[in-house]
């Protein structure tokens, strides 16, 4: 690993952290993964989140209504509120381009959801950022263990979650899809 590709995995965390974009143009644009509650935009980028898990949902082509999606999108930030949640966007200027977010299971363990790049941004490093990001996030708001579900034909997200240290591991909720994957890292051992 290169120097600045040590300091974009290690700054990732904090507001306004700039990422270059990875791709063939020296001029790439820059993104930014901020917290939605480090911005004052707060109703603006509930609009983007909404938008981007509503893309989210539609690329799955998986209908949520098991994991009470609509409620979710309704009450925003609801379960990803702070302090104990986190809901994180990757931003080209001020395009949304990616999210990811965090929600409790208990006192100790906490659930990544609805990690989501825009077609556009993929090949960019947005996916690697955001979910790094918030594992730090997770990690900072003192939870040990992370846990996640996907689906068994997102391989390159299951190749990205198994880089960060998932490892594949029992259900902890039920879930209906036939290929569901449960992932988990303990955070303390990053």
């Amino acid at each position: 690993m290169n120097d600045a590709s040590h300091r974009l995995r290690s700054d990732c965390t904090r507001p306004g952290t700039q990422f270059p974009r990875s791709g063939h143009n020296p001029e790439v644009a820059k993104l930014a993964i901020q917290s939605i509650e480090a911005r004052k935009s707060l109703l603006s980028d509930l609009d983007s989140v909404r938008k981007l898990f509503l893309e989210y949902e539609a690329e799955l082509g998986v209908d949520l209504c098991f994991q009470g999606f609509e409620e979710e999108l309704s009450s925003l930030p609801g379960k990803y509120a702070e302090p104990r949640g986190a809901i994180l966007l990757a931003l080209e200027g001020e395009e949304p381009a990616g999210v990811v977010a965090l929600r409790p299971l208990g006192e100790t363990e906490c659930e990544m959801k609805r990690l989501y790049v825009r077609p556009a941004f993929r090949g960019s490093g947005a996916g690697r950022l955001l979910a790094g990001a918030i594992v730090e996030s997770a990690k900072a708001k003192g939870y040990g263990a992370m846990v996640l579900d996907t689906l068994e034909r997102l391989q390159p997200a299951i190749r990205l979650y198994e880089s960060l240290g998932f490892r594949r591991c029992e259900p902890y909720y039920s879930n209906p899809e036939p290929d569901v994957v449960f992932m988990r890292l303990e955070l303390g051992a990053t």
